[in-house]
């Protein structure tokens, strides 16, 4: 029983660390918008928020091995998804312009 809920905290780990990486990003892109030197932001947060995931798995997989960190990367991906479908979603929501041909 109590293996269970060592993989269901690795699936949350899984979930929180790709809550911030993808909050991270969401952050990042938003605020580009009329600021100065977006290689660097980008670059800048690239590299905080792969440093950050990275950390978090290694972390993981030091505390349980290979299971737990497949466990985590489940969780990582199941984020992922509900992810990128609730943006697809809002971007079909929003109207586009149609083009006019000249």
């Amino acid at each position: 029983m109590t293996l269970w809920i060592e993989y269901g905290t690795a699936v949350v780990v899984g979930g929180l660390l790709a809550g911030g990486f993808f909050g991270g990003l969401w952050y990042t892109v938003r605020d580009l918008h009329g600021s100065g030197q977006l290689a660097l932001r980008l670059g800048g947060s690239l590299f905080l928020r792969l440093a950050g995931a990275l950390l978090g798995f290694w972390a993981v997989l030091e505390w349980g091995g290979t299971a737990h960190l497949a466990f985590a990367m489940g969780g990582w991906l199941f984020v992922r998804i509900w992810v990128v479908r609730r943006v697809t979603g809002r971007l079909e929501a929003t109207p586009v312009a149609e083009e006019v041909e000249s």
